[in-house]
């Protein structure tokens, strides 16, 4: 016991305060630099980088540059197998057309990527030589939709337009205005002086037309009293005709309010019942057969994702298998038996930690 005081009285005794104070430093530095990466965090899902060009040729200058708060280092990797770059905004040249994948790095830890397609100038010129159709990309039954092109030429004589509810030739106009009788998935076709070799095509989807309220079919009616001229009495007009009327055989009425009985509407289904739907698709574990009842066995209808492209509803639900889904909308057209005409969505799909469109 005596020893180990002595050993104690010893080490205070020769304790070097020099040690204590590199250890405090030492704390210290540690502290500061946690604080200032905690401050100074990026949020990874909210990265993106811009891409600025005026055409994506070989050998353009094509700029990068990104504004993410908290960034403080960056490296760029073109995806073409040259050199990475460092600084916050960069420029590049591609020596070779096809697509690349570029992709960010930011602080070592946060990474997104955009994938660029690169032409040749023989690429471009082709695409100057070929319309472009100009036309919205959702329109409705019974509306007036005015068709544009673009086209970088000045010879032009003729156009031949086919707006896709016909198998034949529809306008001939430059710029013709169409109102469509149907609704579905149409696709326009345009071909400019009778060169059928560079004819081109959009699809657009026709979304049926807005119900009318009840109210709006009741016109103001003027109901006048019907007068009967003066003289002995006179049967009743209405009763009159009436008396004309065949009788309906009470067998043939019966059949009636059977077959009424017998025809259904699609169950209701809203829009939050339907995106748990389709999530459980995504994970396999329902298919396009469950949601038979509310498109009444119609896997075809189409279905616009992010205001972009349309596919049929059975191809789109094998295009989300086994992917993880973030919707920010989606919206329901049903006609007046029920059934889902027409599907809307917005949403993402995650890959590598990122939520990008899908």
């Amino acid at each position: 016991m005596y020893r180990a005081k002595n050993t104690f009285r010893e080490l205070l005794t020769n304790f070097d305060p020099r040690i204590l104070l590199v250890f405090i430093l030492i704390l210290s530095l540690g502290m500061v630099s946690f604080i200032s990466k905690f401050i100074g965090s990026v949020d990874c899902e909210n990265t993106t980088f811009y891409i600025v060009a005026k055409n994506r040729l070989v050998g353009e200058n094509i700029e990068f540059y990104n504004e993410t708060n908290g960034a403080d280092t960056w490296e760029w990797d073109f995806g073409d197998g040259s050199e990475k770059e460092h600084e916050k905004s960069v420029t590049h040249q591609y020596d070779k057309s096809g697509k690349y994948r570029v992709t960010l790095t930011i602080n070592e830890t946060c990474i997104t990527f955009k994938d660029i397609v690169i032409k040749s100038v023989g690429d471009l010129s082709e695409r100057i030589r070929k319309p472009e159709i100009i036309a919205p990309r959702v329109v409705k039954v019974g509306e007036e939709v005015m068709f544009d092109y673009y086209y970088n030429g000045n010879d032009l004589f003729s156009w031949e337009w086919s707006f896709g509810e016909t198998s034949r030739l529809d306008d001939t106009e430059s710029n013709p205005v169409y109102v469509y009788r149907t609704p579905g998935v149409k696709k326009i076709s345009l071909i400019v002086n009778g060169n059928v070799s560079k004819i081109v095509s959009k699809t657009i989807l026709v979304k049926p037309k807005d119900p009318v309220p009840p109210e709006a079919l009741i016109e103001d009616v003027e109901i006048k009293p019907l007068k009967l001229k003066k003289g002995p009495a006179q049967i009743d007009p209405a009763e009159e005709f009436a008396m004309t009327l065949p009788v309906v055989p009470p067998s043939s009425k019966k059949k009636t309010n059977t077959a009424d009985k017998k025809k259904k509407n699609a169950p209701k289904i809203s829009e939050e019942q339907f995106e748990i739907l389709l999530h459980q698709v995504a994970k396999k574990s329902k298919t396009k057969d469950d949601f038979a009842t509310f498109l009444c066995d119609d896997f075809k209808v189409p279905v616009l994702i992010n205001d972009s492209k349309i596919m049929p509803f059975d191809e789109y639900c094998k295009k989300i298998a086994d992917k993880t889904l973030k919707f920010s909308n989606i919206r329901l057209t049903a006609n007046d038996e029920g059934c889902i005409i027409n599907v809307e969505v917005n949403y993402k799909i995650k890959k590598h930690l990122l939520w990008i469109n899908d």
